[in-house]
């Protein structure tokens, strides 16, 4: 459990801030993407296998049914895609 929280708080603090977006804009941004995403992926990956070792002895006190989850995940996925879509430009994009 440290470890997890010692490497996405260390990765994420990082990449705070819009000084990063800044330099981002005349560098590799490519290749700082794929980084940023394989990392992404392995504290992902690591907190999923952390919660399951932590869980997979123990039975589910509610049982919740799936389809509530499913419809508020796109639910709020599609507001997202639709406020990312046209949604208000940023100065610097214009």
């Amino acid at each position: 459990m440290g470890f997890m929280e010692g490497i996405t708080a260390g990765f994420m603090g990082g990449l705070m801030g819009a000084m990063t977006a800044i330099m981002m804009l005349n560098d590799n941004l490519k290749a700082a993407g794929v980084i940023v995403f394989l990392v992404s992926a392995v504290i992902m990956i690591g907190l999923n296998f952390m919660v399951y070792k932590e869980t997979r002895n123990e039975e589910r006190k509610h049982k919740d049914s799936e389809f509530f989850i499913i419809v508020w995940s796109f639910v709020l996925t599609t507001i997202t895609i639709l406020i990312m879509v046209f949604g208000p430009r940023s100065v610097l994009l214009q």
